[in-house]
């Protein structure tokens, strides 16, 4: 802990200085007719946050700040501990022109205040239990600092028992972060002051719940996974949630231009929050974005197989689950969660993600291994082209539904070239280049086989 004491005129032992809370910035130089204004959070009237997937955000908070006509420092407290200087912006009926600033996330520690006090008088304790001296400092390093006192220049090493105290905090070291600005303004009074600028340390991600009970109508709840890791508690903030992330040169344009209130900004999805919210610093907040009710929602199962394969016996596999609709808002990339059940008694069933979809196109998700459906595949036949490079093959695949209500499976066969169906027990839904898909209804407790024969000429 370091202490803070005043200067006394004579050198020697003296009982040990009063402990007290750090004191108001000392007063320091300025330019001729320059003025210091100090605002803290207590100026806050108002704060709106900007969040970018995968960190960044854009700050832009109102304070009630009163200021001179012509040249001021403004110290601003009680900001972000990584808030870049160079996109600050600030704007108000001063009419401010900002010509410099800077940004220190705290740098009042004792490495700072020996090196404000080089060549100047200090005190120092060398042991908890002893007195404490006056003495002058000469140098210091990492080990060890190196005084004059009346009687002798010696070191003090910088251990767990010596003890400094300084005759006053100077008032360029802040022990929190802090940003100056180095305004000129035209019209001087107390007035609304926007001030915006970028940081790190906010940080959110899309979630989703996706409700998919039985004899009900899918639901999707979207929600905004928050992490504030910024250093400060943010108070009653208005929220906006960007689903992309944003360059350095970009940012800094947003961080300076007016709000807008489209579902997008820059083409990018973005979701703003009805209420105000308080983000606790150090701590994961989670914040829901909106409702929906799917429209054309499925379920189904998938289970994808390569033609080309040269198995030598049949190879079991566990279908895919998937569910599939159409967005009806955009959707950024995040995880998704599949719950079944009742109102109040829902369990998840699944886990997957959404890619980044935007609002009318088709989403599919894949949720993981099915229990209940299974597949068989059997290469029956194969045989090598004579007049081509390339393959024919018969393929059988069983397929079974142990579950207790009916589903479809998607069937994808890939088809590593240019191909040719020659037989097949069911005709296929769908071929798109190297790919053809058949659809099986199955019943509860229900099997089926799907049979066909491919001749495969490899490209050159």
């Amino acid at each position: 802990m370091l202490l803070f004491a005043l200067a006394t005129p004579a050198y020697g032992a003296e009982t040990a200085p009063a402990e007290f809370e750090p004191p108001p910035l000392s007063t320091r130089t300025l330019p001729e007719g320059e003025r210091e204004v100090i605002s803290d959070g207590q100026d806050r009237t108002a704060l709106a946050v900007s969040v970018y997937l995968r960190g960044a955000a854009v700050f832009r908070e109102t304070r009630e700040i009163g200021l001179p006509d012509g040249p001021a420092r403004l110290v601003l407290a009680d900001v972000p501990e990584h808030l870049d200087a160079g996109t600050v912006s600030l704007d108000s009926e001063h009419r401010p022109q900002v010509t410099a600033a800077s940004f220190t996330p705290g740098d009042l520690d004792q490495d700072a205040l020996l090196r404000h006090h080089l060549g100047s008088e200090i005190r120092y304790r060398a042991h908890p239990q002893g007195d404490w001296e006056r003495a002058r400092l000469l140098a210091f390093d990492a080990d060890e600092a190196i005084v004059a006192t009346e009687a002798a220049v010696h070191p003090l090493p910088r251990d767990g028992d010596t003890r400094f105290a300084f005759p006053e905090r100077p008032g360029h070291l802040y022990g929190s972060p802090t940003l100056e600005l180095t305004v000129d303004s035209e019209s001087g009074g107390t007035h609304p002051a926007t001030l915006a600028y970028r940081s790190d340390g906010l940080t959110w991600r899309a979630e989703y719940q996706l409700h998919a009970a039985e004899d009900e109508p899918a639901r999707l709840d979207g929600y905004a996974r928050v992490d504030n890791g910024t250093g400060l508690d943010l108070r009653q903030a208005k929220l906006t949630f960007i689903g992309a992330s944003l360059d350095d040169d970009a940012m800094r344009t947003l961080a300076q231009a007016e709000s807008v209130t489209a579902d997008r900004v820059g083409g990018l999805p973005r979701f703003q929050t009805a209420e105000r919210y308080d983000l606790l610093a150090g701590r994961s907040h989670r914040i829901h974005l909106f409702r929906e009710t799917p429209e054309a929602f499925n379920r189904h199962h998938r289970l994808r197989g390569d033609a080309g394969a040269e198995p030598d016996r049949p190879q079991q596999s566990a279908a895919r689950r998937v569910a599939g609709w159409q967005a009806g808002t955009d959707l950024p990339p995040g995880r998704v969660t599949l719950l079944t059940g009742p109102p109040g008694a829902t369990e998840p069933v699944g886990e997957g993600r959404i890619q980044g979809t935007a609002a009318g196109d088709e989403v599919e998700v894949d949720l993981g291994p099915a229990f209940t459906v299974t597949g068989e595949r059997t290469l029956q036949e194969r045989r090598r082209l004579e007049e081509a490079e390339g393959f024919e093959a018969a393929w059988r695949i069983r397929v079974r539904n142990r579950g207790e209500t009916a589903t479809r499976v998607e069937l994808e066969e890939r088809l590593p070239g240019d191909w040719e169906l020659l037989e097949t027990s069911h005709e296929p839904t769908r071929t798109e280049g190297r790919w053809a898909l058949w659809d099986l209804a199955l019943e509860a407790d229900d099997e089926a086989t799907l049979e066909y024969r491919v001749r495969v000429e490899r490209e050159e």
